[in-house]
Protein backbone atom coordinates (compact mmCIF):
# COMPACT_ATOMS: atom_id res chain seq x y z
CA UNK A 1 0.00 0.00 0.00
CA UNK A 2 2.80 2.59 -1.01
CA UNK A 3 0.85 5.36 -2.66
CA UNK A 4 2.78 8.87 -3.56
CA UNK A 5 0.88 11.63 -1.96
CA UNK A 6 2.21 15.05 -3.39
CA UNK A 7 2.48 17.66 -0.41
CA UNK A 8 3.36 21.13 0.04
CA UNK A 9 6.63 21.80 2.02
CA UNK A 10 7.58 25.24 3.72
CA UNK A 11 11.17 25.40 0.89
CA UNK A 12 10.31 29.50 0.48
CA UNK A 13 9.20 28.86 -3.16
CA UNK A 14 6.39 26.43 -2.56
CA UNK A 15 8.11 23.66 -4.14
CA UNK A 16 6.09 20.11 -3.63
CA UNK A 17 7.40 17.04 -2.64
CA UNK A 18 6.15 13.67 -2.98
CA UNK A 19 6.23 11.59 0.42
CA UNK A 20 5.84 7.86 0.24
CA UNK A 21 3.05 6.94 2.89
CA UNK A 22 2.69 3.53 4.01
CA UNK A 23 5.71 1.67 5.13
CA UNK A 24 5.90 -0.97 8.19
CA UNK A 25 5.74 1.82 10.76
CA UNK A 26 2.91 3.70 8.92
CA UNK A 27 4.94 7.03 8.64
CA UNK A 28 5.30 9.69 5.94
CA UNK A 29 8.91 9.96 5.29
CA UNK A 30 9.57 13.04 2.16
CA UNK A 31 11.82 11.74 -0.35
CA UNK A 32 13.21 14.85 -1.65
CA UNK A 33 14.71 18.13 0.36
CA UNK A 34 14.83 18.67 3.86
CA UNK A 35 14.65 16.06 5.82
CA UNK A 36 14.71 13.15 3.41
CA UNK A 37 16.36 9.41 4.11
CA UNK A 38 19.73 9.93 3.04
CA UNK A 39 20.33 7.34 0.08
CA UNK A 40 24.12 6.61 0.74
CA UNK A 41 25.99 7.19 4.13
CA UNK A 42 27.49 10.93 4.68
CA UNK A 43 31.57 10.98 3.98
CA UNK A 44 34.38 12.53 4.88
CA UNK A 45 34.02 15.25 2.20
CA UNK A 46 30.70 16.36 2.85
CA UNK A 47 31.68 17.85 6.09
CA UNK A 48 35.35 19.56 5.19
CA UNK A 49 36.66 22.22 3.11
CA UNK A 50 38.18 21.58 0.04
CA UNK A 51 41.80 22.59 1.80
CA UNK A 52 41.07 19.70 4.60
CA UNK A 53 40.31 17.36 1.86
CA UNK A 54 43.73 17.50 0.20
CA UNK A 55 45.51 17.63 4.00
CA UNK A 56 43.68 14.61 4.73
CA UNK A 57 44.30 12.87 1.54
CA UNK A 58 47.95 13.72 1.91
CA UNK A 59 48.24 12.58 5.47
CA UNK A 60 46.39 9.18 4.26
CA UNK A 61 49.16 8.87 1.23
CA UNK A 62 51.70 9.20 3.87
CA UNK A 63 50.06 6.18 6.22
CA UNK A 64 50.07 8.53 8.91
CA UNK A 65 47.58 6.41 10.45
CA UNK A 66 48.98 5.84 14.63
CA UNK A 67 50.73 7.26 16.73
CA UNK A 68 54.11 5.72 15.86
CA UNK A 69 53.53 6.80 12.45
CA UNK A 70 52.79 10.55 12.67
CA UNK A 71 54.41 13.22 10.66
CA UNK A 72 55.26 16.99 10.70
CA UNK A 73 52.98 19.93 9.67
CA UNK A 74 56.07 20.73 7.50
CA UNK A 75 56.09 17.42 5.49
CA UNK A 76 52.21 17.38 5.61
CA UNK A 77 52.63 20.87 3.68
CA UNK A 78 55.06 19.42 1.10
CA UNK A 79 52.81 17.10 0.33
CA UNK A 80 49.46 18.67 -0.09
CA UNK A 81 51.42 21.47 -2.00
CA UNK A 82 49.02 24.31 -0.13
CA UNK A 83 50.55 27.44 1.51
CA UNK A 84 51.64 26.53 5.22
CA UNK A 85 48.90 28.64 6.49
CA UNK A 86 45.90 26.95 4.46
CA UNK A 87 47.64 23.47 5.52
CA UNK A 88 47.46 24.50 9.19
CA UNK A 89 44.68 25.94 8.91
CA UNK A 90 42.98 22.47 7.29
CA UNK A 91 45.18 20.62 10.28
CA UNK A 92 43.01 22.49 12.69
CA UNK A 93 39.89 21.56 10.96
CA UNK A 94 41.00 18.18 10.69
CA UNK A 95 41.45 18.86 14.86
CA UNK A 96 37.88 20.07 15.10
CA UNK A 97 36.58 17.63 13.87
CA UNK A 98 38.18 14.76 15.58
CA UNK A 99 39.97 12.83 12.30
CA UNK A 100 43.55 14.35 13.29
CA UNK A 101 45.09 14.10 16.72
CA UNK A 102 48.16 16.55 17.58
CA UNK A 103 50.71 15.04 19.53
CA UNK A 104 53.40 17.38 21.51
CA UNK A 105 56.84 16.42 21.28
CA UNK A 106 60.76 17.95 21.74
CA UNK A 107 61.00 19.92 18.62
CA UNK A 108 57.51 19.71 16.56
CA UNK A 109 54.45 18.55 16.81
CA UNK A 110 53.24 15.42 15.52
CA UNK A 111 50.24 14.76 13.67
CA UNK A 112 48.47 11.77 12.95
CA UNK A 113 44.86 10.67 11.91
CA UNK A 114 42.21 9.27 14.03
CA UNK A 115 40.03 7.62 11.51
CA UNK A 116 41.05 5.69 8.23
Amino acid sequence: MCENVAIRRAHGRGRLNTVERGGEDGHRYPTSGVGARAERTMSIEDTLSPNAIKVYRAMKDLNYSSEEKMGTAERITQTSKLPKNMALNALQELQTKGLVRRKVREKSAGYYLVLT
